[in-house]
């Protein structure tokens, strides 16, 4: 009997660990079954929002719109992974920290766009050096860095966007230029290098800060006369700042429209190389480009 009881005792405990385990295996099951519940609510709120997004977009600017579009993200898309990179999103300058109301937002411009203006340029990479203003989280740069300029650098007074553009450009793929730098400074303080000789600008700041840098540039060519090339998207801040800049003059222009605004592109040349403009400028890469003669 009392054998019994202690095999009946063993019995029962052994029972008892089992339905424990089968509850607690159970309550995992369904944990693991409601976050997965939560996830796919998430991920079909998400979907459901995109759908609602693209229906508004088509309504308003209509199917080619919309096409058009879905080109440049997809270009944007393909570049990012193609590079290992990831440049995208917009930063308010209040964001960044700063209070200047000559200071523009962070938004990137489209690959497509610096691509269209770099191919504009009749210049020989390989002697070359690429200057971007305001340089973000570093598009503009790895852009140029994927071609085979001699030297390629990049400004920026945003700490937190440089440090973005430091790792993007560590982790950059294809990398053609070998010598990239990326400078946390303010532009009007900035030195231009006497090589420079392609300056990239995306609309970053305008007004006294604006008229600063261009004056930089001006001392950094009388210092070292030579042919040097200025794009400039968005330009009408650029083109009031130059009227009275006889050393500068405007060779080509595009205008080309995104959602429902209008952005612009031009590209200077000083003026000792401007006759040979003309000859060396590359047809085959003027689609959407108008020469300016004046």
């Amino acid at each position: 009997m009392h054998k019994w009881y202690h095999i009946a005792s063993r019995d029962i405990d052994s029972s008892v660990r089992q339905g424990r385990k089968s509850m607690a295996v159970s309550w995992r099951n369904s944990s693991n079954l409601i976050q997965y519940g939560q996830t796919q609510a998430v991920a079909m709120n998400r979907a459901v929002q995109k759908i609602r997004s693209t229906i508004s977009f088509v309504r308003r600017f209509g199917v080619l719109g919309f096409l058009e579009e879905l080109r440049y993200r997809m270009a944007d898309l393909y570049y990012e992974r193609r590079l290992g990179v990831e440049t995208a999103g917009r930063h308010t300058v209040k964001d960044l920290g700063f209070a200047n109301a000559e200071f523009m937002d962070y938004d990137p411009i489209w690959y497509r766009e610096i691509y269209s203006a770099l191919n504009k340029i009749p210049l020989d990479k390989s002697t070359s050096t690429f200057l971007d203003y305001g340089s973000g989280k570093g598009r503009a740069v790895i852009a140029a860095a994927a071609l085979p300029f001699k030297r390629v650098i990049g400004i920026e007074i945003s700490d937190r966007l440089l440090a973005i553009a430091q790792k993007n450009l560590d982790t950059m793929r294809h990398k053609r230029c070998k010598r990239v730098e990326l400078l946390l400074i303010d532009a009007t303080q900035y030195v231009v290098p006497g090589d420079v000789n392609l300056i990239y600008f995306y609309n970053p700041f305008a007004g006294q800060v604006l008229q600063t840098v261009i004056n930089n540039i001006y001392d950094s060519y009388k210092q070292s006369p030579r042919e040097m090339y200025i794009v400039f998207v968005n330009n009408h801040h650029f083109e009031n700042a130059i009227k009275n800049q006889p050393w500068l003059t405007r060779i080509e222009q595009r205008t080309f429209h995104h959602y429902d605004y209008d952005h612009s592109c031009g590209i200077y040349v000083t003026k000792a190389s401007c006759s040979q403009k003309a000859r060396r400028l590359d047809p085959a890469s003027a689609e959407g480009w108008e020469r300016v003669t004046e």
